[in-house]
């Protein structure tokens, strides 16, 4: 391996490391008797799979099946709701994307607490009990209406814009 390679594969680690630890630190996931090391190499497959497929435009639609896709792993024992589902796959495309390895931005963004209020979004959601698809169907479209109002080209920038402005006013 080259330089360049190992520090793409840091960096590859670090993102996984982080989506794993921002998706499941509230949510309780596992089951079974399988290692929790040995889930978390199936299910980093799974995103990894997945996210080769925004190497260009992905529909809403698709993305949306591409999170049902990663609900309630069994086979490997997952209990994962939506909520954490969307969590998991659109932070990793958000880290991917913003790192430089995603040419396009994520269609939508991490669905959480902080950005449902930075949004001032009125019918607040436990993004870790989450399992209806719906109800995130309409905070992505509460989040276009802003983005329009906005002069962002994507959901993904304004969520960007707006966490970056909650991180500098919160002093993380």
């Amino acid at each position: 391996m080259n330089l360049k390679d190992i520090q793409k594969q840091f960096n590859l680690d670090q993102v996984w490391i982080m989506t794993i630890q921002a998706s499941f630190q509230r949510a309780k996931v596992y089951r079974g008797h399988t290692s929790k090391d040995q889930r978390k190499r199936e299910l980093r497959k799974q995103i990894e799979d997945l996210a080769h497929q925004y190497d260009k435009v992905v529909s809403d639609e698709q993305h949306i099946q591409n999170i049902l896709s990663l609900r309630c792993q069994d086979d490997i024992g997952l209990n994962i709701n939506f909520g954490v589902a969307q969590k998991l796959l659109n932070l990793y495309l958000k880290y991917l994307w913003t790192l430089g390895y995603l040419q396009y931005p994520p269609p939508h963004f991490p669905v959480d607490r902080m950005i449902q209020q930075a949004l001032k979004y009125e019918f607040l959601f436990n993004w870790t009990e989450l399992d209806n698809v719906e109800t995130y169907k309409r905070f992505i479209e509460f989040a276009k209406v802003r983005m329009s109002k906005e002069s962002f080209d994507s959901i993904a920038e304004l969520e960007l814009a707006i966490y970056n402005d909650w991180i500098n006013q919160n002093g993380k």
